[in-house]
């Protein structure tokens, strides 16, 4: 995959590593369990040990597991279903983890306190592997304060930048200390928008874990007067009201008070108040491996026409605030068939990277498009297909043993739905349509429904193929159904619950399409028409 220049990520290796950790400790909190209710504290604890070490060696294995349940929920097919239903799994996971991690350290509590093992400590305790310096601190009780706080929900995309969340998100905080007395202790989360907490917004919750969460939706920002004076950055931290050393471990004796690291994170009412705030408009591309819709040059800069598309859609949207008057593009690079994930997890404000506009995208990942070009739908054919009329496809030409190829979600997977009705063996689809051809060449399928224009495009990957029409006459038995999806529009895509941003992307697009200078730019491309009622 090409990198962009702008911005280096690997944020869906971020996400898979730590989510295979807390898989990991699945295990552990399940077997420590059973061990402590039928063998007691010391061999429960011994296990764990060995568990949380050994439990490591297998990452790979699980991390393989999780990526491909990542790969399945942008798989183009997948239901809204099943993609909810992996977020939630990733929820419980987080749960699970805490739960485990705690009965780590409270086991180790105890021990210290069995009179038999007096004297041992974990310097002389056998490990399959060394132990982690966070699980030596705590059993050694060298740690009295709170360690740096973290949100652990949702997931963290690139831990070197602050978190940001959005309305419709549940934030789930968590925080650890070591200290080795066993208790109630009362734990005060204080936020401000302010590093010095003059005027703290603070949420209190009691437990006897040292490692535990708290969930905060509507609560944080209900002293808010609107979404303006929430949305921005945000600080917060842990005081925990400690008993000293010695001391009977009972609510309400606070002889110590301590407090965590300050953490960040920044909240936004939607992606046009983020882009409001910060003057930054995120835009999620893919390199393509056909065309010049999207490519990267010698020197690295990005060129091709969604490149010049999205630029000017940030130069020419004004946003009136602050002083802003035009919004700094920045570019996300993605595998295509990453790109629907990188927009549903907010990441970026939009996405392009020649997307063509179907009723099932729109619907599977609750989305929207602004088109801003079209082009004819075509079948590209071998030479050596011999059909009725050189210069269209007839449905007769389509025989029973005729292999059609697609790309997934395109106007040409529609169509050849349409021709195929329920006989979807005859349907191959491919990611990429570089693909498409090869099979093409190799025979394996006779025809690739997509739009005009790209086989010019292809160089030596196009030889041996030709273009043929499609129109209603063609397709008799489908036209009324099928008729509008005759022309295939390339868009930048919002979410739905956007609709802001949308209107505004909307406006300018159409301010585009009458922009003299604009259109000769995107004329060397010659990809598709501007004018939308001449594709």
């Amino acid at each position: 995959m090409m990198q962009c220049p702008l911005c280096k990520r690997h944020d869906v290796d971020e996400r898979t590593f730590r989510a295979a950790k807390y898989e990991a400790f699945l295990s552990v909190k399940t077997e420590v369990l059973n061990w402590l209710r039928h063998y007691g504290v010391f061999a429960g604890l011994a296990l764990t040990i060995v568990l949380a070490t050994t439990g490591y060696l297998a990452m790979e294995t699980v991390l393989r597991v999780y990526n491909d349940s990542i790969k399945n929920s942008i798989d183009l097919n997948m239901k809204e279903e099943e993609r909810k239903l992996l977020e939630s799994t990733e929820e419980i996971i987080n749960t699970s983890v805490a739960t485990a991690n705690s009965v780590i350290i409270q086991t180790a509590h105890e021990l210290e306190r069995n009179k038999g093992l007096e004297g041992v400590n974990v310097k002389h305790m056998p490990f399959v592997l060394p132990p982690s310096e966070t699980l030596k601190k705590a059993l050694e009780g060298e740690q009295s304060n709170l360690d740096q706080p973290l949100i652990v929900y949702p997931i963290s995309y690139d831990p070197r930048k602050p978190r940001e969340f959005f309305r419709d998100e549940k934030l789930k905080f968590q925080w650890v200390h070591g200290d080795n007395q066993v208790g109630k202790f009362l734990y005060t989360v204080q936020f401000s928008k302010d590093f010095e907490f003059p005027e703290e917004q603070s949420i209190k919750k009691e437990t006897n874990l040292h490692i535990t969460e708290l969930n905060v939706e509507k609560d944080l920002f209900e002293k808010c007067s609107g979404p303006t004076d929430c949305s921005g950055n945000w600080y917060w931290r842990v005081k925990a009201e400690l008993p000293k050393r010695g001391n009977p471990t009972k609510t309400g004796i606070s002889n110590e008070v301590v407090f965590s690291e300050v953490g960040k994170f920044a909240w936004y009412e939607s992606a046009w108040q983020r882009i409001l705030n910060t003057g930054v408009i995120r835009i999620g591309i893919a390199p393509l491996d056909i065309g010049d819709f999207l490519k990267e040059k010698e020197n690295l800069d990005l060129d091709g026409l969604d490149f010049l598309v999205a630029k000017e859609i940030a130069q020419k949207i004004r946003v009136g605030h602050d002083g802003i008057k035009q919004l700094d593009p920045v570019f996300f690079d993605y595998m295509w068939e990453d790109l629907w994930g990188g927009l549903l997890r907010k990441e970026v404000d939009f996405i392009i990277s020649a997307l063509t506009k179907t009723l099932d995208r729109e619907n599977i990942y609750s989305i929207k498009f602004s088109s801003y070009c079209s082009n004819p739908a075509v079948a590209i054919i071998p030479d050596s297909f011999e059909i009725q009329d050189s210069n269209k496809l007839d449905l007769s030409d389509l025989k029973t043993d005729i292999i059609i190829g697609v790309e997934p979600g395109t106007t040409g997977e529609t169509i050849a739905k349409g021709i195929l009705g329920e006989d979807t063996s005859r349907l191959l689809r491919y990611v990429q349509a570089g693909k498409i051809f090869k099979a093409l060449q190799k025979k394996e399928i006779k025809a690739f429904l997509t739009d005009k224009g790209i086989i010019d495009l292809t160089g030596e990957g196009g030889k041996g193929l030709r273009e043929v029409v499609l129109t209603n006459d063609s397709f008799d038995k489908n036209s009324e159904k099928y008729e509008v999806m005759l022309s295939q529009e390339y868009g930048v895509a919002v979410l739905d619950t956007e609709m802001d941003l949308l209107k505004k992307i909307d406006s300018v697009i159409e301010e585009m399409q009458a922009d003299e200078d604009f259109l000769k730019k995107v004329e060397r491309f010659n990809l598709c028409a501007f004018d939308m009622n001449k594709a």
